[in-house]
């Protein structure tokens, strides 16, 4: 009867040491004016522990050892932050974060736009020249697909907002997926096609890939 109790006490006793060992880290991650940053992640570093903070910007660390212990706090647009805590004397952390933003350098796009012989250009290209488009009576965009190969347009009814396909890629809302362009100024809206092609110098149609 005696041993049986030893051996519970002893047993009951590893437990308490174990549960004393370890601790947990309370506390809040805002900006810098007091608004809640919901998502901040919370690292114990040099462990695999960490929490999220909720919408309250509350978090909470379990299983935390017992000793000097760095926590590190970051979310994007603000600045991260650590703290050295001594736990478990040190078990409510609060963090406020500055906002922190980067500056990208800036990015120079420059090219050089020549005539070459349409033999030479590396990609699947048609052309008609101005002539060409008064022989063959384009008048719209609708009459270019029925000029030039694997160059589709399905009409709306008004030939108002006509729908261009290239090689099987087709626009199917007003938003064309096949880049339209007149004198190198795009076109981001099939509302923006002209209605009527007159005073033409030339029709390119590019069939590269996408």
């Amino acid at each position: 009867m005696h041993r049986n109790i030893l051996v519970f006490t002893c047993l009951w006793s590893l437990c308490m040491l174990s549960v004393m060992g370890q601790h947990s880290i309370t506390g809040t991650v805002k900006d810098q004016g007091g608004t809640p940053l919901e998502g901040a992640a919370i690292e114990l570093l040099n462990s695999s522990l960490g929490a999220i903070a909720d919408e309250k910007g509350e978090y909470q660390v379990m299983n935390v050892p017992e000793g000097v212990q760095v926590l590190k706090v970051s979310i994007i647009g603000h600045a991260t932050q650590t703290q050295t805590i001594n736990v478990p004397t040190a078990e409510l952390i609060q963090f406020e974060l500055p906002e922190s933003f980067q500056e990208l350098p800036p990015v120079v796009v420059t090219a050089t736009k020549r005539e070459v012989n349409a033999q030479d250009v590396p990609t699947a290209i048609s052309s008609i020249d101005a002539s060409g488009i008064l022989d063959l009576q384009i008048d719209n965009i609708n009459d270019v697909g029925k000029a030039i190969p694997n160059f589709n347009t399905y009409d709306d009814g008004g030939s108002i907002f006509p729908l261009v396909s290239v090689r099987g890629i087709a626009t199917i809302n007003d938003v064309p997926i096949v880049g339209i362009y007149v004198d190198d100024i795009p076109l981001f809206n099939t509302a923006s096609f002209p209605a009527v092609l007159q005073n033409l110098d030339r029709i390119e149609v590019l069939r590269g890939p996408q």
